[in-house]
């Protein structure tokens, strides 16, 4: 869950990804066009004066402060009339960053209207009828975008632009990659866990020697140990366009936790993972196989390697509704005890729907197959796992998820009369406050926790934990 929710993170609206992919390829023609229009409706210290107002509502929307360069534009009376092509943009752009759908149509409308052979304000406008549940309006507008746009990457750029997939689909962060195919993110902060060694809940265990039922009774040191510590971690992908169908994207991020309280459970992890992506607009299909490797390292040894490869196939069933099919195979090695090394399969059905204007819901279930070493490790693991996201604001976002797994081993332990089964419930809540616009850009305030409740038969592995963490996150 926490990769899909990078994903959608870093998985912007159409409006967004429309701004970012035109800005590249058609700024020069826009300028060109809008320079016309202006040089015939202004001249002289009014011509100078929007200019400068322009100007500064352009830094207050890259500084992710649209309220204050609409009220900027909206305060000198009269100046932002139907020949001022900038404003109107500016206004299109800054009404839609504040959730007025209807007012940014109308200025896009305006825009057009004035510069007939702009391929931008098309694309932008055809994103945002894709985003107000209105593709039939869209799909004119992006046709018109190809024809007056230059260069014969306009078509391809368009086609990509009107489709929406699934927040755990790499296919999704293609999207964006014609005008920035690279993006980093860093995040440092603070972290709280109450159970860092993975403590029962209980110090008394119960167990059969033979057939005489006994208990165990755990030393103090095997019960939960809670810790504060720090986490820092980073994160990047890059995104390589092959044709209009065919892209390749890269992705890595490293992650460290350091606790002050006891430094034996300090931790880090390194994941790789590249992916050939397919899409066709047309029948509303993406694809992507994807193969990765990560290693997890705690008091500087090297405790697993996992290596394997993913498949995944979404599909539009309906405008805003995304069907996820997935599956695959996976190999990991135990340096630490080579009993659980194990090898399996994989495979999971998920939906996404933005239906709902600001929210974005999915749902997946997932089964997984796990072939160790020795038996007693062997185990088959099924459950679902659901997902919200909300944004008010056009700054503030909130994340919910839960997810379930039964876990049922193939053979039971020494001393247990039967084999493990355990049932996993974690839920998360994830809450992001952009404050570009007081502190600098592209800076985020990331708030998270997160409960495990593992209910074991096996008293032993019967426990719970909670991780509070806090911190700040930029992106590139």
């Amino acid at each position: 869950m926490q990769t899909r929710h990078w994903n959608r993170r870093v998985t912007a609206s159409l409006s967004t990804l429309a701004a970012l992919v035109m800005s590249a390829t058609f700024s020069a023609s826009f300028a060109t066009a809008q320079n016309g229009a202006q040089a015939a409706a202004a001249t002289g210290s009014q011509y100078k004066a929007a200019a400068k107002r322009n100007a500064l509502a352009q830094l207050m929307l890259e500084e992710n402060r649209p309220d204050v360069a609409c009220r900027i534009l909206k305060s000198a009376s009269g100046t932002t009339t139907a020949t001022d092509a900038d404003s109107l943009y500016l206004l299109a752009r800054c009404s839609q960053a504040l959730g007025n759908t209807e007012e940014a149509i109308a200025y896009y409308r305006q825009v057009i209207a004035l510069l007939p052979n702009a391929t931008r304000p098309r694309a932008e406008l055809a994103a945002l009828y894709i985003k107000a549940g209105q593709p039939t309006l869209a799909a004119p507008l992006f046709a018109d975008a190809a024809r007056v746009g230059p260069s014969n990457e306009a078509s391809p750029i368009m086609q990509n632009l009107a489709e929406r997939l699934g927040a755990n689909d790499p296919a999704a962060l293609i999207a964006g990659a014609a005008s920035k195919p690279w993006a980093i993110e860093l995040f440092a902060g603070l972290t709280h866990d109450t159970n860092i060694n993975g403590g029962p809940t209980s110090d008394i265990v119960p167990a059969v020697v033979g057939t005489t039922p006994i208990q165990f009774r755990l030393v103090p040191d095997a019960m939960p140990k809670s810790s504060w510590g720090a986490n820092t971690s980073i994160s990047g992908s890059y995104a390589h366009r092959l044709s209009p169908s065919f892209s390749l994207l890269f992705q890595g991020g490293a992650s460290r936790t350091d606790y002050f309280d006891n430094a034996n459970f300090t931790n880090d992890s390194l994941t790789l993972a590249t992916a050939l992506i397919y899409r066709n607009r047309l029948h509303g299909i993406s694809a992507s196989i994807q193969p990765s490797v990560r290693y997890l390292r705690q008091d500087s040894r090297l405790q697993e390697s996992n290596t394997g490869v993913v498949g995944r196939v979404s599909k539009t069933i309906m405008p805003k509704v995304n069907l996820t099919f997935s599956g695959g195979y996976f190999d990991r090695k135990v340096k630490v005890d080579r009993r659980r090394d194990a090898h399996g399969v994989h495979a999971g059905l998920g939906v996404n729907t933005q239906l709902i204007p600001n929210w974005n819901f999915g749902a997946e279930y997932v089964l997984q197959r796990e072939q160790a070493s020795e038996d007693v490790f062997s185990r088959r693991m099924n459950g679902p796992s659901v997902y919200a996201v909300w944004q008010p604001r056009h700054n503030l976002e909130f994340i919910a998820n839960y997810r379930y797994t039964n876990v049922t081993y193939d053979r039971g332990m020494a001393f247990f009369p039967d084999a493990r089964d355990d049932r996993q419930h974690t839920v998360g809540l994830t809450a992001l406050w952009d404050v570009s616009q007081w502190v600098g850009r592209n800076l985020v305030i990331r708030t998270q926790y997160m409960h495990a409740r593992n209910r074991s038969n096996v008293a032993f592995n019967d426990n719970q934990r909670e991780i509070f963490m806090m911190g700040v996150q930029t992106r590139f």
